[in-house]
């Protein structure tokens, strides 16, 4: 009788401790479901921002031509073709 009694309470402690474990990953999933949409939102504004502020002369910023002169570029090919 009293090996069921002892096994009865070291199911009710196992029970206990898996509830508590099942509870604490519920939380941990919201968030890291919190950290998903925060970074879904600001990742995207941060590759366009970073490629607006970014200037080579052989990119376009943000859909506009780049800031070198059109003289200065028909000088480059001019020199590359002669």
């Amino acid at each position: 009788m009293r090996a069921l009694e002892g096994l009865q309470y070291q199911s009710q402690h196992e029970n206990s401790v898996m509830r508590e474990l099942a509870e604490q990953g519920s939380r941990d999933s919201a968030s890291v479901r919190i950290l998903t949409i925060l970074t879904l939102i600001y990742l995207p504004c941060t590759v366009v921002s970073v490629s607006c502020s970014t200037r080579d002369s052989t990119t376009t910023d943000c859909c506009h031509r780049a800031s070198t002169p059109p003289s200065l570029l028909t000088r480059t090919s001019q020199r590359v073709v002669t």
